[in-house]
């Protein structure tokens, strides 16, 4: 099953695209461009449609998408 989906390996976010993701539950993504797998454990319960931030960020740290600089991280996003 697919829980979040991503499009550059480098990216800091993905979004994640099933209900029910709870914290401690492992989760499986999908890296569009490189059409691969990848795993993450999250810390907490992520909603839907949210995004998930895939590394550790600090305050004012850029965020990238779809391997784009979206803006700076304001510590307020749900953790893997």
């Amino acid at each position: 099953m697919i829980h979040f989906v991503l499009h550059d390996a480098n990216d800091s976010v993905a979004v994640v695209v099933t209900e029910g993701v709870k914290a401690g539950m492992e989760l499986s993504g999908w890296i569009m461009d490189d059409d691969r797998m990848t795993r993450v454990t999250a810390r907490q319960d992520i909603p839907i449609g949210q995004k998930v931030d895939l590394r550790d960020m600090a305050v004012g740290d850029i965020e990238l998408k779809k391997g784009i600089a979206i803006g700076k991280y304001c510590g307020m996003r749900h953790k893997h």
